[in-house]
């Protein structure tokens, strides 16, 4: 084992040294997380073989608390960059977005679940919320960085990142809907456990709780910082430290630790100036890097590949193919009309193929598998996840350069 943490060592750190010292031209040809997973597959078993010792670690217990603590850290990325002045100009076309988007995602995956895969419907319900969520993770490639702020319009980057902020926690509603269907049948036993647990307790309670946390944090952090009490560049450590506390404590209480962390860094968020932010942001892209690339080899290299082809057929490829397809991008195309930042329609079908599924799926996944024990459902979310992964990689910089060129043409048109 020492052998295979020395190899994994040599191989994704060494990776995440070589790419960033070139991130700036890299990211203008191809997304760091896909390269990452494609490296994972490389050196896997099914490959070069090369860390045979990591195939033994428990697979599904690494998915979980990996996703854990990158969705922790790149939620508060995220967070630190929804300034109180976007969010006071956001918050109403977010929430349109956030929530039609939502429900139409989950209405549309559950439907391909039942009548592609043939799921029962509580079933399908299941691992449509599964992927229902955006991920902040794989979208934070476009939407941070130089390439990303040269090629897409603020107010989309902005709206992305709130939406995927947001909708990786309020997902864990729509999963426990059929999680406490399939635990508690009873109509009485359902409406008690998901209403008063899973909603008022875990949910909203956390959020109550994350914006008192995000507040003491903010003063906290406002005090030392005026009196000259921390060392500069202290707000990188902070916010890492502050979104693993966060991530932590709220599993202890028994609340929705990933919504508690999103909140609690939008409010922390309220007492950063705007220099600390620009500084902060910059070097939490580079710690970013190290979180993601890290999960994305060892999603690479732990894909089931035996498994996915034993229980499923060419029907769970018909199904990732059309949720890319049909999960996101007829439901934004519906709506942006009534979301003013949006505006036209190629920004919608932009917005609407930007909709990746990664960390915040991968951690539903193995969450719902550990908690109902539903191979198959974890099989094809992980499969859905591969494929996401795949097309938006390599869509990433092709499609923005076009959406980038189509503006430009509509400006000259003007």
């Amino acid at each position: 084992m020492e052998t295979a943490l020395n190899t994994y060592l040599t191989i994704v750190i060494g990776f995440a040294f070589i790419f960033g010292m070139f991130s700036k031209a890299m990211k203008k040809i191809i997304s760091p997380m896909f390269l990452a997973m494609m490296l994972g597959i490389l050196v896997s078993p099914q490959a070069l073989n090369l860390i045979p010792d990591l195939e033994k670690l428990p697979r599904e217990i690494i998915f979980e608390q990996g996703a854990r603590l990158t969705l922790a850290v790149g939620l508060m990325a995220s967070a630190m960059r929804l300034t109180p002045s976007r969010l006071k100009m956001l918050w109403r076309p977010g929430l349109l977005l956030t929530f039609s988007a939502m429900f139409a995602m989950w209405f549309i995956s559950s439907l391909l679940a039942h009548f592609v895969l043939g799921m029962d419907w509580v079933y399908s319900l299941l691992l449509g919320a599964i992927i229902t969520p955006t991920d902040p993770i794989l979208a934070s490639s476009i939407v941070t960085g130089s390439f990303a702020r040269a090629n897409i319009d603020e107010r989309i980057r902005i709206l992305l990142s709130l939406e995927s902020g947001a909708n990786d926690g309020l997902a864990y509603l729509f999963v426990f809907v059929p999680i406490t269907i399939i635990k508690f049948p009873m109509a009485g036993s359902f409406f008690h456990e998901w209403f008063f647990n899973v909603l008022l307790w875990e949910v909203l309670a956390g959020m109550g709780i994350a914006i008192a946390a995000g507040a003491v944090a903010g003063k906290l952090f406002r005090f030392a910082k005026d009196r000259k009490l921390d060392e500069e560049g202290g707000l990188l450590i902070y916010s890492i430290c502050f979104s693993l506390v966060m991530l932590g404590s709220a599993k202890l209480i028994f609340t929705n630790e990933i919504w508690v962390v999103f909140i609690a860094g939008l409010t922390f968020n309220y007492f950063i100036n705007e220099e600390e932010r620009l500084e902060e942001e910059e070097m939490q892209d580079a710690s970013n890097l190290l979180f993601n690339i890290s999960l994305f080899f060892i999603f690479g290299f732990l894909l089931p590949w035996k498994e996915w082809f034993s229980v499923f057929g060419f029907e769970l490829v018909m199904f990732a193919i059309m949720i890319l397809f049909l999960r996101r991008i007829p439901a934004i195309l519906l709506i942006y009309r009534f979301i003013p930042n949006i505006r036209v329609w190629y920004s919608a079908l932009f917005m609407g193929w930007f909709g990746p599924i990664g960390v915040s799926g991968l951690f539903y996944a193995a969450m719902v598998f550990r908690k109902t024990g539903l191979y198959k459902i974890y099989l094809a979310a992980m499969f859905v996840i591969f494929v996401s992964v795949l097309a938006h990689g390599l869509t990433e910089v092709p499609f923005t350069k076009i959406y980038r060129n189509q503006i430009k043409k509509n400006q000259t048109l003007k």
